[in-house]
């Protein structure tokens, strides 16, 4: 789901910059940066519970927090960047180049994290957050 959602929000932004009609433009967006950006959050929220269970729920929590908070910070600030180098049309290329990008680096580091381990983290699927921690404690 997460991919899909990704590469239904880079369909979305590519129909968006080739429009000048209203109406496809709000369709474009509501199709694809509205439905695959929710089918894209609630598959990463899953899967930050499931990498939780591993590395700490907080963890893996706060770091999603921030690198969404980043997201928003530097696309915004890149984003103006773009819009004044190859304008609005290319500005929404640009987000379907990365939405796509995103897409395909995700499906081919999740097949490594398929394989039984996370190699993100190093901790694999036997340990948890907790086996780190001494059980004895007096």
């Amino acid at each position: 789901m997460v991919v899909g959602g990704a590469a239904l929000v880079a369909c979305g932004y590519v129909a968006t910059s080739f429009t000048t009609t209203y109406v496809i433009f709000l369709f474009a967006f509501a199709i694809g940066p509205g439905l695959g950006g929710a089918a894209n959050r609630v598959a990463t929220q899953a899967l930050n519970v499931e990498v939780g269970r591993r590395v700490g729920l907080a963890t893996a929590m706060g770091l999603a927090s921030t690198s969404f908070a980043s997201g928003i910070l530097l696309g915004s600030l890149l984003g103006g960047a773009v819009v004044e180098l190859i304008g609005i049309a290319g500005a929404f290329r640009a987000a379907a180049a990365a939405s796509f990008i995103g897409a395909l680096l995700f499906a081919l580091r999740s097949t490594d994290a398929a394989t039984g381990s996370l190699v993100h983290t190093g901790i694999s699927d036997t340990e948890t957050a907790d086996s780190n921690f001494p059980t004895n404690i007096t």
